[in-house]
């Protein structure tokens, strides 16, 4: 779910041009699975919009907005391939499931622990010049 769920938020993010995106596209994943998935974005407040069409008892077609600020944040902590495979595997170690709320905790501790790094080495430096 979660490798679904970052691959649609970097295509939003690298999509999106002010008009909803027409059923994107994930490879290996269904319209139905990539549909699904946006709605839960918008449902978590994460991307602006997700319009889904029914037709013959499926989905048709679907729409999704763009990134809102909350899920650009939210991205930014899981981008870099590395914090993801890291975050990942805190979880796995720690026996933690991939809910969201997990994910976004060990993504921003991650992300702090490496921010504080880089501040640490810009001071022991002499500051920034």
């Amino acid at each position: 779910m979660w490798i679904l769920i970052r691959a649609i938020l970097l295509r939003v993010e690298e999509e999106y041009g002010g008009i909803p995106i027409t059923n994107l596209s994930i490879e290996g994943n269904s319209l139905e699975e990539v549909a699904v998935h946006c709605k839960m974005l918008e449902d978590a407040g994460l991307v602006t919009s997700c319009g889904i069409n029914y037709a013959d008892n499926g989905i048709h077609s679907f729409s999704v907005g763009g990134l809102t600020w909350d899920g650009a944040e939210y991205l930014d902590k899981i981008r870099d391939d590395s914090l993801w495979e890291k975050t990942k595997t805190i979880a796995r170690e720690r026996g933690v499931p991939l809910v969201f709320d997990a994910v976004k905790e060990i993504s921003s501790k991650l992300v702090s622990a490496a921010t504080e790094g880089a501040v640490n080495a810009v001071l022991r430096s002499g500051g920034m010049m």
